[in-house]
């Protein structure tokens, strides 16, 4: 049986995965589909094949947590405490949650990159990522206390 779960059951030390299943930075796809297309049938990898399903991976290693319970498992496939991962990862993921969520209102899979797709317009992916990130509020420092310290 040459299936992802049965090759998956052969892996030992999947904290090692990561440096060749990862996710593309987002400046490597040029569309939603691309994307999506790495999550849920796996990149081509030119000359050689197809790499697993990013969903597989996550689901074989990724973390989980009893919502009850609030306890858990830590992810295994990605390097902890690394920032560039984590931020990778989390862009990555972005869109995947903007799927689901588009699927959960009812949509298709297919119709839901579309929609992402055509939102996107012209705009590069990390530019489409920047455009629908919450903008973050920034705090400023009172005008009275910044006097006050100069006193």
């Amino acid at each position: 049986n040459c299936s992802w779960s049965s090759i998956f059951e052969m892996v030992k030390q999947p904290s090692l995965l990561w440096a060749c299943w990862h996710p593309h930075n987002l400046g490597e796809y040029h569309t939603i589909k691309q994307l999506w297309a790495a999550w849920h049938e796996g990149m081509i990898v030119d000359g050689v094949g197809q790499m697993p399903p990013l969903q597989l991976i996550e689901q074989e290693w990724g973390g989980t947590k009893d919502r009850l319970t609030r306890k858990g498992r830590r992810q295994a496939w990605r390097p902890h405490n690394d920032n560039n991962v984590r931020r990778q990862w989390s862009q990555f993921m972005f869109f995947i949650a903007h799927i689901n969520s588009t699927m959960d209102a009812g949509n298709h899979a297919s119709e839901a990159v579309r929609i992402l797709d055509e939102q996107r317009g012209s705009m590069s992916v990390p530019q489409f990522h920047s455009k629908l990130q919450p903008k973050k509020k920034r705090t400023q420092v009172p005008a009275a206390s910044a006097d006050a310290s100069s006193v």
